[in-house]
């Protein structure tokens, strides 16, 4: 399986960063390979987005909902 990795340095307190990265259903509004995102409850999330030249869809799971992480997950993909 492919591995993405990508990282930035953020210069804010920690827990506006994390007010903004935990509204997801947002992201498609700044990343331009997510299409869209929906909640199918209090932790999973149904994505749909480009990955290189194939649509895709896929879900998450919210793990742990630490305010100091940037993370707060992992994903499993479907094709």
């Amino acid at each position: 399986m492919a591995k993405l990795e990508a990282s930035i340095i953020v210069n804010v307190p920690s827990a506006q960063v994390y007010a903004l990265w935990s509204q997801f259903e947002h992201y498609p509004e700044f990343m331009a390979h997510v299409r869209e995102v929906r909640r199918l409850g209090e932790r999973r999330l149904a994505w749909h987005g480009r990955v290189g030249d194939a649509d895709r869809e896929w879900e998450t799971t919210i793990t742990d909902r630490p305010q100091t992480r940037a993370s707060p997950g992992r994903a499993s993909a479907s094709r």
